[in-house]
């Protein structure tokens, strides 16, 4: 797809709605669901900040678009979607084709579980949508990605695919070389879904690397 100019790609957030018992459930235990919630919290904050920056770097329009109504936290320089029902393929295509059908150029969608990804992958990621590239994906190193961008609605990648399984990324992939598309691949990153995430997530924001997510970094150091 060629670049319309004056139309701005949308950076929207995926988080879960901040509710205790149903987020970051695979880390219990170790943790407390109350302490799954902060944890929760910590990342969607940091997460939304990057989202706001990386935004402004690329010229486009920031957005959190929360799992389930209700509860949600106050981040400034979002707007509010509602990703409505169904399994994530289902949400996410229905996100892609709402912003795309309000005249944006681009959708990327990141989700709030990488808390190394910081605002210039992400503004790479809408830059190259908005220059042209039909897809952009970061592979996650479960086997899932952390982001996707699309210029256009592309329900094949979507529909049927084992989410939450290591096969994510590989499916979505022979998707796109189906229909005769390439994705334009970021760097790897690593979620914070399971008990060994923790100490991982511990060892990475050590130090002067908790500024990359201070308010993960501050409850880290809280819980020792």
């Amino acid at each position: 797809m060629v670049p319309t100019p004056g139309r701005p790609v949308a950076i929207v957030l995926y988080a879960r709605a901040p509710r205790r018992g149903r987020v970051k459930t695979r880390l219990v235990p170790p943790l407390t669901p109350d302490e799954a919630l902060a944890l929760h919290r910590a990342l969607v904050r940091d997460a939304a900040v990057v989202v706001r920056r990386a935004a402004r770097a690329a010229g486009a329009r920031s957005f959190v678009a929360w799992g389930a109504p209700g509860h949600p936290l106050p981040l400034p320089g979002l707007r509010r979607l509602a990703q409505g029902r169904g399994d994530l393929g289902r949400r996410m295509r229905r996100t892609v084709r709402s912003l795309l059908g309000a005249g944006h150029a681009g959708v990327v969608i990141v989700g709030s579980d990488a808390p190394l990804v910081g605002a210039p992958i992400l503004a790479a990621a809408a830059r190259a949508i908005r220059a042209g590239s039909p897809v952009v994906i970061g592979p996650a190193r479960d086997g899932g990605y952390y982001l996707i961008g699309l210029d256009a609605d592309r329900p094949e990648i979507f529909a049927g695919i084992p989410w939450g399984t290591a096969r994510v990324l590989s499916i979505t992939l022979a998707r796109l070389r189906r229909i005769g598309l390439r994705a334009q691949r970021l760097a790897p990153a690593r979620d914070v879904d399971r008990p060994a995430d923790l100490a991982w997530l511990r060892r990475a924001l050590a130090g002067a690397a908790g500024r990359r997510a201070p308010r993960t970094a501050a409850w880290l150091r809280e819980r020792r």
